[in-house]
């Protein structure tokens, strides 16, 4: 039991302040007995949102918030940033800018109620102005500015006054005078005056809670000032006080209870009242769970579960029901658990999902719709797990056991405690590691099909493994080695589904066979030899799954029957099939391998078809079971998906849902005795209520969160933005704005890595533009006019969530205006001739800047025209693009130039382009880099069509013949070929290219290198 003691000392009586009336009530005891269950392996599944460079940005976290608008702020050791989902906005200290951070280090974030973010650094405090993007840093404390005095803690009272806590001690900020006011919470001449202050809590009474790094605690009230000061009890048995007086977090509970963590103590809680207080850490009995007593944070969220973080010991969570606490621990085998042990903070945001702070690994983000499902894997290091993660069968067993078969064994999986029985090669005797199916034939035996080892029997109560073809049944279940699936039916007898040897019923207790195979002259005979799955009908009948097709067994006499599919549906039923299910209403529901799922009356005619363009999310089903709700879940290789026969609505539930994975490729899906669902997968195996699993499809905001003006990203206060595009209603912009784009974001935590967007410029654009998971739009010369920019990002349903309009103007230039025009026509009548030769003047500026980037000689683009070409390439050019570029120099040209001139040579070079220009295709961009160096830009290639279109080139100009040249003097040309890598800049890719050349020439020219 933990240490429970009760306080007379009245320093930790709450009720001795007159005037204020305690919340009297007795604390439940907090007896935490051993734990009397296993905890699954991974029950929580996180998943990490940052890069490892975006974490490099920022350094360890030590704060997290979120903003009005819902972006989540991490405040790190070396920066500040603002994350949607996907892009990480970093803000840090600018010597040479007085709107930045006055530190890159910060401490403390933290939302006023009037949305204003505050931010406690190193050396100072600031505040965020989202309309302008700055940060506001310039406030004084005694009269002196503040720069230098490191600020740690952050709280705001009932009025929304801010109270800053650093170590320098306590403060209180006048927001109206811009003061820092010192507040002295200790007694004159107290030795700890000057306490570090690391943590402050208002609580609901009115009083100010003061963590401190070495002093204990303090509670402090503003009013009437006055100060009590809790500590260890060193000389005494610490029965009242503090487990240490290096205290780091502090927690009112929704009990009134405080919780204090300590540096290096543990953790002690105190009753609403004050009288009790328990102290948690590795020295006391009933904490299993915790791993350090290092505790950097306490938080509770709106389920009023308690989270602990601890230094080099995870995640730990208290559950008040079951009074017991529950250790998150960071596993390095495991992508899906926590990314650190070395835990900073926790926050938990509008949508009631967890984001952890390391320090070390950025952020950890816990889905609360994850706590609806229970995985199992196997862990390496523990063989009170799986045997293997990727599951093959399921078997529901007596009482609470669910059979569990695997790439490596099969299980016994208590679904109660968590534990869990191996059974493998190495441990019995089965005859192959993978379990293919597993069926349940009386009390105390399973059967089991194996990849590659035939059936066996497994002995419930030894523990032993026997092969079936010894004699106790006949020869032909030996010769089938691959069992796919096991059907005791009603009538006594057992179906076997064999891969390549047909199908094989066991009657008379098991002891005689009839096999049947397919026979291609034989129109009676099951489709395919290779059988997935059987099911018994309603009515008796037995239904199967094959390579083949869709067959019932009519009789011994007469044979199968092939269902002939009436549908609409393109190719009709699916030859492939590889699952079924009959419904309530005898309604089949038929998974295929390429076609999706088939919704079949009884009598076999399609009902509904669902593919891709119904919102499946692949084509191949592996297993289908219904619920008590009469709602189809069907297992894909791409996520579970739930159909609504009564609304033919689909959702979809995947990893991000908190599954173990995407992949369920198997039968491995049943309901178990516990009126739980248990479906397994590549990735493990998952237990849930299918009435409970609802889709997370909800609203969330769509934003426009930038601006650019020729590819420059504009701040707010800055032409043309006045304010930030999050409060922007209008944009004005002028006619010289020749190119401009937005940036926007959905602020979906959830599912970011599944969205998708569209945007649309009405007035301009004719349809929404879909980008995919660009975030980015950029339009060039838009015409004058009124317009309204809008933005779209789909949820996992289908819907989508429409971002508020952006009014855009694009002024007309000055000449195009009614003015104008009016002016022309005035200055037409007055000074024609002026107006021609302005329009002359005119039309040479264009001739200019197109002469400007073409090459003088050959016609073709020049280095600055290829520039431009290549930017506006890359710009429209998808993710999945591939680009090539060829470096072309001609051989030995010096020595054309020195023995036929220079005009013979500009006439070679002519002749060459000519040749380039017949040997490239229309999209290949070809320009004159300098000399006689050449530059070809080739979209859409990959390693073998750039080098075949290098080799054409040189094979064309050195069969060609040039005027003016010896007959037998060719020109040839060295090619250096290269590949850009995503977002490859040009210069990266010319310098591989152009080192490639300088290949192809010391390999003795005419010749193409690829690198």
């Amino acid at each position: 039991m933990s240490n429970s003691k009760n306080i007379n000392n009245t320093s930790l009586n709450w009720h001795f302040l007159d005037g204020f009336a305690a919340i009297c009530v007795r604390v439940l005891p907090l007896f935490l007995g051993a734990f009397c269950a296993t905890i699954s392996y991974a029950d929580m599944s996180f998943k990490s949102p940052l890069s490892s460079s975006q974490v490099r940005q920022i350094g360890g976290i030590n704060s997290i918030a979120q903003d009005r608008h819902g972006f989540i702020w991490l405040a790190g050791e070396v920066g500040l940033g603002r994350y949607d989902g996907s892009e990480l906005r970093v803000f840090e200290h600018q010597p040479k800018n007085k709107n930045s951070l006055i530190s890159s280090y910060i401490r403390k974030i933290k939302v006023a109620n009037n949305g204003t973010l505050w931010v406690a650094t190193e050396s100072g405090l600031c505040r965020y102005l989202d309309a302008a993007e700055q940060f506001d840093c310039d406030f004084s404390w005694l009269g002196q500015p503040l720069g230098g005095a490191s600020m740690q803690a952050l709280a705001f009272d009932r009025l929304g006054d801010l109270y800053v806590g650093g170590r320098a001690g306590l403060f209180f900020f006048n927001g109206q005078d811009r003061q820092l006011t010192a507040i002295p919470f200790t007694s004159e001449g107290d030795e700890y005056r000057n306490s570090t202050v690391v943590d402050l809590l208002m609580d609901g009474r009115g009083f100010l809670w003061i963590a401190t790094a070495y002093n204990g605690l303090f509670r402090y009230h503003p009013v009437h000032g006055v100060v009590q000061h809790i500590q260890y009890d060193a000389n005494g048995d610490n029965t009242t006080g503090l487990v240490s007086d290096k205290t780091k977090a502090l927690l009112m509970d929704a009990q009134g209870r405080l919780w204090v963590g300590t540096y290096g103590g543990g953790v002690s809680v105190f009753s609403a009242d004050g009288e009790h207080i328990i102290n948690y850490n590795l020295q006391s009995h009933g904490t299993k769970g915790f791993a350090s007593n290092v505790i950097w944070d306490i938080y509770e969220d709106q389920e009023n579960v308690i989270w602990i973080a601890m230094d080099q010991g995870g995640l730990v969570q208290f559950d008040e029901a079951k009074q017991r606490f529950y250790p998150e621990r960071h596993r390095p085998h495991d992508v899906n658990s926590l990314a650190s042990d070395q835990v900073r903070v926790i926050f938990e945001d509008a949508n009631r999902d967890m984001w952890v702070g390391t320090f070390d690994r950025g952020v950890s983000f816990f889905n609360h719709g994850k706590k609806r499902i229970q995985t199992y894997r196997k862990d390496p290091k523990n063989t009170n797990t799986l045997s293997h993660s990727s599951i093959l069968a399921l078997q529901q067993g007596a009482g609470d056991v669910l059979w569990v078969g695997t790439e490596d064994g099969f299980n016994a999986l208590n679904t109660v405690t968590g534990n869990v029985q191996r059974y493998t090669i190495s441990n019995t005797g089965l005859p192959a590691k993978a379990v293919l199916s597993i069926a349940q034939m009386d009390e105390r035996t399973l059967w089991l099909g194996t990849w590659s080892g035939g059936l066996v029997s497994f002995d419930i109560p030894t523990g032993e493994v026997t092969a079936l073809a010894q004699g106790s049944v006949p020869a032909i279940v030996e010769r089938s080695r691959f069992v796919w699936d096991i059907l005791n039916a009603s009538d006594g007898s057992t179906w076997l589904a064999s891969e390549l040897n047909g199908l094989i019923r066991l009657t008379h207790n098991r002891t005689k066979a009839e096999h049947y195979q397919a026979v291609g002259s034989n129109p009676s005979s099951i489709s395919h030899d290779f059988i997935w799955r059987i099911i018994e009908r309603k009515n008796g009948d037995i239904m199967l799954g094959t390579h083949g097709g869709l067959d019932s067994f009519v009789s011994a006499e007469e044979g199968f029957k092939h269902w002939l599919i009436n549908s609409e549906v393109k190719g009709a039923l699916s030859k492939r099939i590889t699952a079924l299910f009959e419904n309530h209403d005898r309604s089949i529901w038929v998974g295929t391998q390429d076609q999706g799922v088939f919704w079949l009356s009884p009598e076999g005619d399609v009902i509904k078809h669902f593919g891709r363009a119904e919102g499946m999310p692949a084509l191949t089903a592996s297993a289908i079971l219904d619920d008590s709700l009469g709602r189809i879940w069907v297992a894909t290789i791409n996520g579970l998906v739930l159909i609504d026969p009564a609304t033919l609505e689909l959702s979809v539930f995947t990893h991000d849902s908190g599954l173990a994975g995407n992949n369920f490729n198997r039968n491995a899906f049943v309901r178990g005795s516990d009126g739980y669902f248990y479906i397994g997968g590549a990735d493990g195996l998952n237990r849930f209520k299918p009435e409970e699993l609802k889709p997370q499809d909800t609203d969330f905001p769509v934003y426009v969160t930038g601006f650019s003006l020729l590819n420059e990203r504009v701040s707010p206060g800055a032409y043309p933005l006045e304010i930030s595009t999050l409060f922007s209603p209008a944009i004005r912009l002028n006619h010289q704005d020749l190119m401009v784009a937005l940036s926007f974001t959905a602020l979906n935590y959830r599912d970011a890595s599944t969205l998708s967007f569209a945007y649309r410029l009405e007035g301009f654009d004719n349809d929404w533009r879909a980008v995919g998971d660009n975030r980015t739009a950029t339009y060039t010369n838009i015409p004058p006019g009124e317009y309204q920019f809008k933005v779209r990002a789909s949820r996992h349903d289908g819907d989508w969530i429409v971002s508020s309009p952006l009014a855009i103007t694009m002024k007309a230039a000055p000449w195009l205006t009614l003015w104008a025009y009016l002016g022309y026509a005035i200055m037409l009548i007055l000074c024609g001739g002026w107006i021609a030769n302005y329009m002359n003047l005119r039309g040479k500026s264009r001739h200019y800047r197109r002469l400007s980037q073409e090459d003088s000689l050959t016609g073709i683009l020049n280095r600055l025209g290829m520039h431009h070409a290549i930017d506006s390439l890359f710009e429209s050019a998808s993710a999945n693009d591939i680009t090539g570029l060829l470096v072309i120099d001609i051989d030995h040209f010096k020595l054309i130039n020195d023995n036929y001139g220079h005009d013979r040579g500009d006439q070679i070079l002519k002749s060459v382009v000519e040749v380039l220009q017949s040997s490239v295709r229309r999209s290949d961009i070809l320009g004159r880099w300098g000399g006689e160096e050449f530059l070809l830009v080739c979209p859409n290639v990959d390693a073998d069509i750039i080098q075949t279109i290098a080799e054409k080139i040189r094979h064309s100009v050195e069969l060609a013949r040039f005027a003016g040249l010896a007959d037998k003097l060719t020109v040839t040309v060295s090619i250096g070929a290269t590949l850009f890598t995503e977002q490859e800049s040009l210069d990266h890719g010319f310098k591989r290219a152009d080192d490639a050349l300088y290949r192809a020439k010391n390999e003795g020219r005419n010749r193409c290198v690829y690198v």
